[in-house]
């Protein structure tokens, strides 16, 4: 058609330019992967040819869209810089939860991949895919499974026709611990966001075997954690090996895409420091001072639970998930949660007491759930040594994650307030809600107080360690914020609908409430002169 036009007259090449648009259109929904054009920042990274690569950027600059690319050109076998070694590969795409990447990564994956390539997935839980597979990349046919079934890591599928093997993405999720990453052979392996080390660590030996590569996308949001110490300094300072590791960093001002005046604004509203060097820079910064700054008590803090979770008796409905976060010790805390149908979580009560037996605790956290009419998912301290003496008194907990500074980053994200939105929606008024945490105030002091201490440990002045750069809190009254931590590093997922109630019907109850709050707030008002008016 290109060759038709430049043949042409300028009257005929006008009279042909709506097929080639037409013909642009279809290439584009056959193959969107060959679309694909790389940003500016982005170039040096596709061309690399290391077999380890970081991109260490801030939020927003394009570091997943050009990480999905690259799965999706390994796994086809037409990347644009490095050539196919076999006709097919066997790789990983590693998230910090299957949450994110339902939320972040299948999106960007459905968006780039080349329909006639994709064979079929299979599914894990709540809409998040376990492995994609691909169709044979020599005849185009679907593939068969073969190799163990009752092991999916021991999987292969072979095409039908040509009988070569075919590719295979694999989804993996940094919460299933360690021990998932094991026993097999990997081509590559793509990091979503900073793993933890452990994790880290397993899927390094899961690439010896072929050679593998590896690539990482990440925000330093938890300030100089082991990746600076194992991927970051080393490579800037020189100290690996050429060939094997290269690192890339962007801006969120390096993402053409944006709205360079609104990349500006949002960089002059962040009050801190370290976190716009971070966020908005990619820039690894010693984290000190107050952890949870993002906290407003006028957006996080309620007076009351919402009546739409509790039914006549005052007692929370029991279609509605609860949580209860433990944090044992000399020091006793327990605090419940509540998980609505959006995925918020809401502290609703809570237990402390100091220098008593563990049985009086146990009656106590009883009593509290008794009070509320319900039987949450207790989660307890992972060095927690009352493991037995709880269930020994009728309390049957699941032990939580030991990442402190990926709990902490949770936490700092459910936090998180973007005043235009609200659940995916646009909210009318001034001020919309949008975190994903709440507390009822008069409920949860103690909550309140620990939040308001607990901070980020200065690195030591003095001793074998001084001028040290650490990110490490301050381990002093921090109990009801631990438990709190726990609940959410279990990543507990939306509550279900009660039977025979809509989404819909939800989403605008929900919504209603809110607009509602919003203009009390705004006038003045409070619930008592809302209700003798």
């Amino acid at each position: 058609m290109l060759q038709r036009i430049q043949e042409a007259t300028a009257e005929e090449a006008a009279a042909l330019l709506p097929e080639l648009y037409r013909l642009r259109e279809e290439k584009a929904r056959r193959d969107p992967l060959s679309f694909f054009k790389p940003l500016p920042w982005q170039e040096p990274f596709v061309r690399s040819r290391a077999r380890g690569r970081a991109i260490i950027a801030g939020n927003r600059a394009g570091k997943t869209h050009v990480g999905a690319a690259e799965a999706l050109w390994r796994a086809t076998g037409v990347h644009p810089h490095r050539p196919a070694k076999q006709p097919a590969t066997f790789g990983w795409i590693i998230s910090l939860d299957y949450t994110m990447q339902r939320d972040i990564i299948q999106p960007k994956l459905q968006q780039l991949i080349p329909p006639e390539r994709f064979s079929h997935k299979t599914m894990r839980v709540q809409d998040a895919w376990d492995r994609i597979i691909l169709t044979c990349g020599v005849c185009g046919k679907k593939p068969k499974k073969t190799g163990d079934r009752s092991d999916p890591e021991k999987e292969a599928w072979f095409c039908s026709d040509c009988h070569l093997p075919c590719s295979v993405i694999g989804m993996k999720s940094c919460d299933q611990g360690p021990q998932k990453f094991q026993g097999v052979a990997l081509d590559w392996a793509w990091f979503d966001e900073e793993p933890p080390k452990d994790v880290f660590d397993e899927v390094m030996i899961r690439l010896i075997d072929k050679k593998g590569d590896w690539w990482l996308s990440m925000t330093p949001v938890n300030g100089q954690t082991w990746s600076y110490d194992s991927i970051y300094q080393p490579w800037e300072e020189k100290r690996t090996p050429a060939g094997d590791l290269e690192v890339f960093s962007a801006s969120m001002s390096d993402n053409t895409t944006l709205d360079p005046v609104e990349v500006k604004r949002a960089e002059d509203a962040e009050p801190d420091e370290a976190m716009k060097a971070i966020r908005f820079h990619g820039t690894y910064s010693v984290v000190t001072g107050l952890i949870y700054k993002s906290w407003d008590p006028k957006v996080h803090e309620h007076e009351t639970l919402p009546r739409e979770f509790l039914d006549d008796e005052g007692k929370i409905i029991e279609d509605y998930d609860t949580y209860c976060g433990i944090d044992t010790g000399r020091h006793f805390a327990a605090s419940l949660w509540l998980v609505d149908y959006f995925g918020a979580v809401w502290n609703f009560d809570e237990y402390y007491a100091e220098d008593i037996p563990l049985s009086v605790h146990a009656r106590a956290i009883r009593s509290m759930c008794e009070r509320w009419g319900v039987w949450p998912t207790f989660i307890l301290d992972p060095v927690s040594q009352f493991f037995v003496d709880l269930a020994d008194n009728g309390i049957s907990c699941t032990l939580a994650q030991e990442e402190v500074l990926a709990g902490i980053g949770l936490m700092q994200d459910a936090m998180k307030i973007d005043y235009t939105m609200q659940h995916g929606y646009q909210v009318t008024g001034r001020r919309g809600l949008t975190p994903r945490l709440y507390v009822i105030r008069p409920n949860v002091p103690r909550f309140l107080r620990e939040r308001k201490r607990y901070k980020w440990a200065k690195p030591p002045r003095t001793g074998d360690s001084a001028g040290a750069e650490q990110n490490k809190p301050v381990k002093k009254d921090d109990h009801m914020i631990d438990g709190a931590r726990f609940v959410l590093q279990y990543r507990p997922p939306p509550s279900r609908p009660r039977a025979g109630d809509t989404r819909s019907a939800i989403e605008i109850r929900t919504l209603e409430s809110v607009k509602k709050k919003l203009t009390d707030r705004e006038s003045g008002r409070t619930e008592e002169e809302d209700s003798g008016d």
